[in-house]
């Protein structure tokens, strides 16, 4: 058998093989004995479709020899393979309207926002919901629609022309932050009645007293309700869906 040797003097000998079918955008694996011939000669022996089984066995044994991540910071919320959701503590930040409304129009100041949960998956997701309070969020705490123009009622985020960044990664939500908030909020993406900000003025009127100075802090009763929890949120950006 072909021997390896790591740089902690542990011998390793190679046993099976792993190959991977690609195609159609669709993946097939087998798993394969390594047969030992005359002379030392090695071949692949006859291949087994790779099941789940197979797959958490395979997790696991290499899981025990390697380090994955570090240190997480306490505003993830959730990290998976492929997919991030994370929380801002309420604060103050800038933001851009460039609307045709004459109510507001094109304008840009510091205001006050709620505290927001954002997830992103490899799939395209990347969506935003609001939560009320400062602490850091459970996964029983229920979400509320996001107050912004360029939200679907979905939490997607309309991406239009924004360069986002390549990675999912923790390092780099203040980044995926930055580009949402850097946008120019042109319309509502949340048409009825009361269904982006509870307020019988509407979205524009509110979002001009918000921008016009009118609180110290974003007005928690203005969020509608999103009937989903924090828990449903990771699950659907877990899942891939876009």
């Amino acid at each position: 058998m072909i021997e390896t040797a790591f740089s902690d003097n542990v011998k390793m000998e190679l046993t099976k093989a792993l190959l991977l079918y690609e195609g159609g955008n669709r993946s097939y694996a087998t798993t394969h004995v390594i047969v030992k011939g005359p002379k030392g000669s090695l071949s692949i022996g006859e291949g087994t479709p790779v099941n789940v089984g197979m797959l958490s066995v395979l997790m696991e044994k290499l899981g025990r020899n390697t380090a994955v991540g570090g240190f997480i910071p306490p505003h993830i919320l959730s990290a998976g393979f492929d997919s991030l959701v994370w929380w801002t503590k309420p604060a103050n930040r800038r933001v851009f309207f460039k609307t045709t409304e004459k109510v507001i129009g094109e304008r840009s100041e510091v205001t006050p926002h709620p505290g927001l949960i954002f997830g992103i998956n490899s799939s395209g997701k990347w969506a935003v919901y609001a939560v009320r309070g400062g602490d850091r969020p459970q996964e029983d705490t229920p979400l509320y629609q996001a107050p912004y123009f360029n939200v679907w009622n979905t939490g997607n985020i309309c991406r239009g022309t924004v360069d986002l960044p390549e990675s999912i990664s923790t390092e780099d939500t203040a980044r995926w932050e930055e580009n949402f908030f850097a946008s120019n909020f042109t319309h509502p993406n949340v048409h009825q009645s009361m269904k982006l900000v509870k307020r019988k003025s509407g979205p524009y009127r509110f979002w001009k007293s918000v921008l016009d100075g009118k609180y110290e802090t974003f007005p928690e009763n203005a969020l509608v309700p999103a009937n989903i929890t924090l828990k449903d949120f990771i699950k659907n950006v877990g899942g891939g869906a876009a």
